[in-house]
């Protein structure tokens, strides 16, 4: 389930203006079928670079198709042979289906890392020790629903199999598998939290599958393995064509004249791995494309025989996937008083200085813009002097607050937007380098 942003600033002399784009990158809808044993820890950062006292955070997941009420279970955290109920949530507290829940720390809106970390759905003092220690919630009677623990195994409660490592000052305990064992489940990486509205989420699934083939020798088509990420389940890689590997046994003595997988209406060849037994090992790859639509599918391999046809489907579900990209992470204007700055954004992810965003997922998607007022070490400008569009004529004012603007983005392999900016200094601006960001977040439209 993984993500990186980049953020930088840069210093020139003269009169200048760095824009810096924040993109999200993706959000996948996973879908499961029981109730409050849905509920995950999915990431957690206790390591923060600003302050151990408001800059830490917890994010839960709920992989169910019912959203969860809250109210009454408990995030636990402790160290050595101690735990300590750390925060209760409320009666108004609901996972979504499918969906995330942020608690953080007591001041986090001003002390978390970065300005782009999501809203907490629930603050309350959350304190986390940086080494050998772990977290657990537990619903209302007590009984414990996931835990995590890191560094040297402590008090059992806190971890699942073995405890993974310390993360880096400022990163953040991502999950990637559901095996049970913190070590394999989880990774440090910069933090890609997520709130209640779930606007983005990147997904990483870096596991290993041991499968144990136990042959059935009365089935002709027996034993097949399919690399599904979660239960049933296959998420698609943002902007990237996804390989999927599958092996199956046929048996040896059916006299097959032709073997073929068959997914939406293509046939896909597989290769002869070797024999086993009374039944020879196949393996085919087949390709995903990002901007597949999410639905349910079928995947069937067929084998002729001279007398009759043996077929074996093996059904998945393609998940959704909410992600873009912007070509550039930063621009540079260099601006005279009364003067402004027009940069023109195109659909050509390789020209230089004109903004591009790509959908790289396979749900449509709206956006929803806004920035921080441009600052110096001693003057501010407020980000309302900034127009923008999604043509080559920027007419819209930007603000302070998240503005959704339905452009409709279609997914596909050109689903390309131009972003076009115009800078009107005030005139009474004072020279000097001024930066801000600009913060962009994909909401689907269906």
């Amino acid at each position: 389930m993984q993500k990186q942003t980049k953020s930088a600033f840069t210093k020139m002399r003269g009169i200048r203006t760095i824009l810096h784009y924040f993109f999200l990158i993706y959000s996948t809808i996973l879908v499961l079928c029981t109730a409050s044993a849905d509920i995950y820890i999915s990431e957690v950062l206790y390591n923060p670079f600003t302050s151990e006292s408001g800059g830490e955070a917890v994010e839960l997941y709920n992989s169910g198709s019912e959203a969860i009420n809250l109210s009454g279970y408990t995030l636990n955290t402790a160290s050595k042979n101690s735990t300590t109920i750390d925060a209760t949530f409320p009666s108004i507290a609901t996972i979504p289906a499918n969906g995330y829940y942020l608690i953080a720390d007591n001041s986090w809106d001003d002390r978390k890392d970065s300005i782009l970390y999501p809203d907490a759905d629930y603050q309350e003092p959350i304190t986390m020790k940086n080494t050998d220690s772990g977290l657990f919630i537990a619903d209302p009677l007590g009984n414990i629903l996931d835990a995590v623990g890191w560094g040297s195994p402590i008090n059992l409660s806190l971890y699942k199999g073995t405890p993974t490592n310390d993360t880096e000052n400022g990163e953040s305990l991502q999950r990637i598998a559901f095996t049970d064992d913190n070590y394999k489940d989880f990774i440090s990486a910069q933090p890609t939290l997520n709130n209640s509205r779930g606007e983005t989420r990147d997904a990483q699934n870096n596991a290993i599958t041991l499968n144990l083939n136990i042959l059935e020798q009365e089935q002709p088509i027996a034993n097949i393995t399919f690399p599904y990420d979660l239960e049933g389940k296959v998420i698609l890689e943002p902007g990237r064509t996804k390989s999927i590997n599958v092996t199956f046994f046929i048996k040896s003595d059916l006299n097959t004249n032709n073997i073929s997988l068959v997914f939406n209406n293509t046939n896909f060849s597989p290769s002869k791995l070797g024999t086993h037994s009374n039944y020879d090992q196949y393996y085919a790859e087949f390709l995903l494309d990002h901007f597949i639509k999410p639905d349910n599918y079928t995947l069937s391999i067929v084998a002729r025989t001279p007398i009759t046809d043996f077929s074996k489907n093996i059904s998945f579900e393609i998940t959704s996937l909410m992600a873009f990209e912007i070509d550039l992470a930063t621009i540079d204007c260099n601006i005279s008083l009364n003067l402004s700055c027009l940069v023109v954004g195109d659909t050509d992810t390789s020209t230089y200085n004109k903004p591009t965003i790509r959908n790289i997922g396979n749900k449509p998607l709206d956006f929803k813009i806004y920035g921080a007022n441009f600052s110096s070490q001693t003057e501010e400008i407020s980000i309302e002097t900034v127009k923008f569009s999604f043509d080559e004529n920027p007419d819209t004012t930007l603000t302070n607050e998240p503005v959704l603007y339905p452009v409709n983005l279609k997914s596909g392999p050109d689903a390309l937007l131009p972003l076009s900016l115009l800078i009107n200094l005030p005139q009474e601006s004072v020279p000097g380098t001024y930066a801000t960001q600009l913060i962009f977040m994909g909401v689907t439209n269906e």
